[in-house]
């Protein structure tokens, strides 16, 4: 507030009324401690963009959190950069990332931007090949199945594999220009699929191929007894199907559509 001292700006930090993001930006402490981890990445990005004058691409997690793709196994709030030149010292909340090299160390690639939430952070493709490159498996084939999901059309179950198919290109392309962890990124974009529902089915899927389940099929369309149609989340053989089952089915309004979490519960074992 205007004309706060800077004593009573310490104490309200001290007692997490106040949370501060850069020097001169701060935020509430419980609005803070409500967001998810995705939303403060976005808003330390911001504090961050708002007060400074240097030429700076957000990118890496950071970026993905701009393009609302989910980040999971990962909690760092510390904000991703691309600097055109390296500079001495550190800045607190800061990992300075080098402009990417070309593979033949000839000099540096091209980076795609695109300005999301007022702050100017590398494109949908570049971000999943970077998160690729530099974050542990499991975060980097959930943001690759949510950014393939993107181009898959209206029904994810049944994509468009011709457009999904384009953009794992561009993404492939992308990791030929990198100097380093291309084979990391690459396995990662390879084995992405827009066929996920969220997070955790991506992460199943990934963990249940490297302990070499045949997983057959994503979403299969089953008849149920009633009517209708479900689609169990793995198939994994003959009338063999896998099911991931995070809280959000039972907790979240929008999943709910009016039912209670009991009703969900029975509905399932119908």
């Amino acid at each position: 507030e205007s004309g706060t001292s800077d004593r009573a700006i310490r104490s309200m930090i001290e007692d997490g009324r106040l949370v501060r993001l850069r020097e001169g930006v701060y935020v509430d402490g419980k609005m803070w401690q409500a967001q998810r981890f995705e939303s403060r990445l976005v808003v330390r990005s911001r504090a961050w963009a708002t007060t400074t004058e240097r030429t700076t691409i957000t990118s890496h997690a950071s970026a993905a959190a701009h393009h609302r793709l989910p980040l999971v196994f990962t909690r760092r709030e510390t904000i991703d950069l691309l600097v055109p030149e390296p500079r001495r010292g550190r800045a607190p909340g800061i990992v300075r990332r080098r402009w990417p090299a070309d593979r033949f160390g000839t000099g540096d690639v091209e980076v795609s931007t695109v300005e999301l939430d007022g702050v100017l952070c590398t494109d949908l493709e570049t971000t999943v090949v970077d998160v690729g490159r530099s974050e542990r498996r499991e975060t980097a084939i959930a943001v690759a199945d949510a950014a393939l999901r993107r181009v898959a059309g209206p029904d994810p179950r049944r994509p468009d594999w011709e457009a999904v198919e384009r953009m794992r290109t561009r993404m492939l392309d992308l990791v030929a220009t990198r100097a380093s962890f291309r084979a990391k990124a690459a396995s990662v974009i390879i084995a992405a699929d827009p066929r996920a529902d969220g997070p955790g089915e991506s992460v199943s899927r990934d963990r249940l191929a490297a302990l070499g389940a045949d997983v057959r099929g994503l979403q299969p369309a089953m008849p149920a007894p009633g009517g209708g149609w479900f689609y169990p989340d793995f198939e994994l053989g003959d009338d063999v199907f896998g099911e991931f089952d995070g809280d959000g089915k039972y907790v979240d309004s929008e999943l709910l559509a009016g039912r209670t979490t009991a009703q969900v519960v029975l509905d399932e074992k119908r």
